[in-house]
C-alpha cells in the first residue's frame, strides 16, 4: 500500500495487476477504503478467470424479453403446435409472474430453487421438472447468446420423480377394442396402429410415397401436426417398420379404394387428411 503525506493528513492508495497492467486505485483517506478497493479488484479478476470478461457481455435483457425472443426461436426451428402451447402456457402463468420484470443478469440461484419450491408446492414432481426443464433450457441459451456468462440454474437438482410403469394392452383389450371400433370410420387406422405401433403424428402424416408392398416395409420420415407436414419425425429419426399380414391386408384394402385420389393414407370422410390433436 502506498502511503502518501499531505498537509491535510496521510492518504492512501493501492495498485492490483489485471491482465497484464497495473491498475492504480483512487486515493483514500483511510486504509479501510483502500483495502476495500483492492479486494473488489481481486474478487472482479476471479470473476473473469473463472466466467470471462463480464464487459464483453450484451446489453442488460428482462427475462419476459428474452424469453420472447427465444420462443420465436424455436417456433422458426418447426417445434410442434403442441410443445409451442406449452411454452407459452409455463412463461405466462409461472415464469413470469415470479420473475418480474427482472433482468436476466440479477437473477441468482436462490431465486431459481425459490420458483422451484414454489412450483412444487402446487403441482407434482413432474409437472414442476417439465416447467424447471424450459427455464433451464433458456438460461442455457442467454448463456450461449452472450448476455450471461452462467447460468443460474446450474447444479439445480430435479425432483424425484415416482416410477411410472409402462401400460400396455393385452390381446383380449386390443380385440375387445378392435370389436367395439369395427364399424367405426378410422377402423383401418386403428388396425395399423396396434399392428405398427405408430405415432398419431406419423400416422396422419403417412403418405403412400413410405409404403412399400414389395419389401412389405413401412418407412417412417414425417409427422403432421394441425399446421403442416414435416419430412422429420419426434425423434428425427427414420424408422422402418416390417408390415404383419393384418397391416398389409389392411392397406391394400385401402389402396384399392382410394390411392388414386390423394397422397395420404388416411382420409376423414370429407376426403381430407385425418386431424390430429397437436
Amino acid at each position: 500500500m502506498e502511503i502518501i503525506k499531505r498537509k491535510s493528513g496521510l492518504r492512501f492508495r493501492e495498485m492490483c495487476w489485471i491482465s497484464g497492467k497495473p491498475v492504480k486505485s483512487p486515493i483514500f483517506k483511510r486504509k479501510s477504503d483502500c483495502k476495500l478497493w483492492l479486494a473488489q479488484q481481486q474478487a472482479n479478476k476471479l470473476t473473469s478467470q473463472l466466467y470471462g470478461d463480464t464487459q464483453k457481455l450484451k446489453d442488460e435483457i428482462t427475462l419476459e424479453k428474452y424469453s420472447e425472443q427465444w420462443l420465436n426461436g424455436k417456433k422458426s426451428q418447426g417445434i410442434a403446435r403442441s410443445s409451442e402451447r406449452n411454452y407459452e402456457t409455463y412463461f405466462r402463468l409461472h415464469i413470469l409472474k415470479f420473475f418480474v420484470n427482472r433482468d436476466l443478469k440479477t437473477i441468482k440461484k436462490q431465486e431459481i430453487e425459490n420458483f422451484q419450491l414454489q412450483l412444487s408446492r402446487d403441482h407434482n414432481s413432474k409437472g414442476t421438472n417439465m416447467i424447471m426443464t424450459v427455464l433451464k433450457a433458456v438460461f442455457r441459451d442467454a448463456v450461449t447468446d452472450g448476455y450471461l456468462l452462467k447460468s443460474p440454474c446450474e447444479n439445480v437438482k430435479k425432483l424425484s420423480e415416482n416410477v411410472s410403469h409402462d401400460v400396455f394392452w393385452t390381446k383380449s383389450e386390443i380385440d375387445q377394442f378392435l370389436k367395439t371400433n369395427y364399424c367405426h370410420e378410422n377402423y383401418d387406422l386403428f388396425l395399423v396402429a396396434v399392428n405398427t405401433g405408430l405415432r398419431r403424428g406419423e400416422l396422419a402424416g403417412l403418405c403412400w410415397d413410405r409404403v412399400d408392398f414389395n419389401a412389405n416395409t413401412i418407412t417412417v420420415t414425417r409427422t403432421r401436426d394441425r399446421q403442416e407436414l414435416k419430412e422429420r419425425t419426434k425423434t428425427n429419426i427414420k424408422r422402418v417398420i416390417p408390415m404383419n399380414d393384418i397391416t398389409r391386408n389392411t392397406l391394400l384394402n385401402v389402396f384399392s379404394l382410394r390411392a388414386q385420389n390423394h397422397p395420404f393414407v388416411f382420409l376423414d370422410k370429407k376426403g381430407m387428411p385425418i386431424s390430429t390433436p397437436y
